[in-house]
Formats: C-alpha cells, structure tokens, sequence
C-alpha cells in the first residue's frame, strides 16, 4: 500500500508541475541560430530540432542563387527570383504555437520583401517557390521599404503599411502564434501577429485573424522566403503545443484527484 501511494504522490506531484509550465518552457519544436555555413538547403535546425528534420528550399529558378547560412543568419541574395524555405509541421488540436523570426532587409527602396509563415509545401513548391496566398495560409511581409503586411486564410486581409522610407539594414522580430481548436475537423484557428518595431497593429495591418478548418488543414510546414530583394532571418524559433487553459484545468483536477488517492490509501 506504501508503495501504491508513493507512486500516486509522484505522479500527483508531476501532472501538477506540468500545469505550472510556461510557453516557453512547454516545448521547442525547431530552433535555428543558423550557426553553420553552407546552403539552407539539407542542413539540420539547431540547437533545437524535434523532428529530426532538414531545411528545403523551393526556387523560382535554377539561376537563383541558393540560400545560405552565414553563422548567425539564413541569407537569401537580391536577385530576380522568388525563393522558399520550409520546415515540416502538423498542428496539434488545443494548442498553442508560437513561430518567431528577426528580419533584416537589405538597404533598397523597393515594395518586394522578405516573408515567414505557416503554409503548405506542396502549394509553395508547384508555384514554384512562392510564399504568396496560394500556398500560406497565416503569413507576413516586410517590405525593403518599409511596410509591413499580414495575411491569412489565402487571401489578402490588409494593406501595405510603414514607418521607413527604407528598411533596409533595420531589423524586425516578428512572431506569429497560432490557436487550435479542440476538434480540428470543425473548428477555426486564431492567429495574430506581432512585431517589435510595432509595424504590425494598424488598421493596415491586423493583429489578429482566425483559419477555417479547412484552411488549417492545409498547414503542413513553416516557411521563410524572399521576392526579389536580399535579407537574412535569425534566431528562428517555433514553440508548442501549449495545451489551452481548459486542458490545464484537467491537468491540475487529475493531479488534485491522485492526491486525494495518495491520502486516502495512507489513511488506510
């Protein structure tokens, strides 16, 4: 019986801490520092890599110069070519993902941009290596000149908005989180998006949106990528799942549940 209730108390004690964990501290799914040089393409996310994954790049053209890393950052050249990297992800049901990037345009006054999102890789691939509302179902840009668009649901839910007249050299981190629903056949997703410059919060360009479960269906990847202008993206990070607040209430009424168990059996 003794030993019945200590098994009881630990697991109590460990569904309990469990319910104390933060977002932060729940899980990494990827983790780049890009700390490596070489093509994107075929190299490992790290420190952190959950799936056993590599990164893979979608070009517009064989001409386009490969993404490469430089030991602190993902670079992907100016040049006339559209270009995608993506990394494989399944979303959960009743969880929360938060997929963070810092991005620095080079200098240049130009409306194309660098982009990141949540997307479908066969959509990015076959249009060909676009992350554009075909194939990204939550996604972002920043402009070389400054504007800062959201969009989700494959369709254009804002206009370009800006602060700079170039964002050229000016660094931006940008987080998009994704909300799932309990049932994934029949549920809608909510997505918001944010930024440390504060770009991103306009009427121009919404914080928040939400995906039909047909659209979230479609999620299969996180994607990076380019139009045309030159940039880097850095300390990339994907976090999740972080189970929503009514999966912690269980959490924390199963563990209260072993505890009454554990007293009642040293009682006995």
């Amino acid at each position: 019986m003794k030993a019945i209730r200590n098994h009881l108390l630990v697991a109590a004690a460990a569904v309990v801490a469990l319910a104390g964990i933060s977002a932060s501290q729940a899980g990494i799914i990827y983790q780049d520092n890009f700390a490596r040089t070489g093509n994107l393409a075929g190299s490992t996310p790290a420190p952190t890599d959950a799936t056993a994954s590599t990164w893979a790049v979608s070009e517009q053209s064989t001409f386009a110069t490969a993404p490469t890393t430089n030991g602190s950052a993902a670079d992907f050249a100016a040049v006339n070519y559209v270009q995608a990297a993506y990394l494989p992800f399944t979303p959960q049901a009743n969880a929360t993902y938060a997929f963070t990037l810092t991005i620095t345009p080079t200098a240049g006054t130009s409306a194309n941009w660098l982009a990141m999102g949540f997307g479908n890789t066969a959509a990015t691939v076959g249009s060909p290596g676009s992350i554009n509302n075909n194939g990204t179902e939550a996604w972002l840009i920043y402009r070389d000149n400054g504007g800062t668009q959201s969009f989700y649901g494959g369709a254009t839910n804002s206009a370009a908005s800006g602060s700079y007249a170039s964002a050229g050299g000016i660094s931006d981190t940008f987080t998009i989180t994704l909300t799932t629903p309990a049932d994934l056949s029949t549920g809608s997703a909510g997505i918001t998006f944010y930024d440390s410059l504060g770009l991103i919060g306009s009427s121009l360009s919404p914080r928040t949106g939400s995906l039909t479960a047909a659209e979230l269906a479609n999620v299969d990847s996180i994607i990076i990528g380019n139009q045309y202008i030159g940039g880097t993206f850095a300390g990339l990070e994907l976090g999740g799942p972080v189970p929503e607040p009514g999966t912690w209430g269980l959490l924390v009424m199963g563990g209260g549940g072993l505890l009454l168990m554990g007293r009642r059996c040293r009682i006995v």
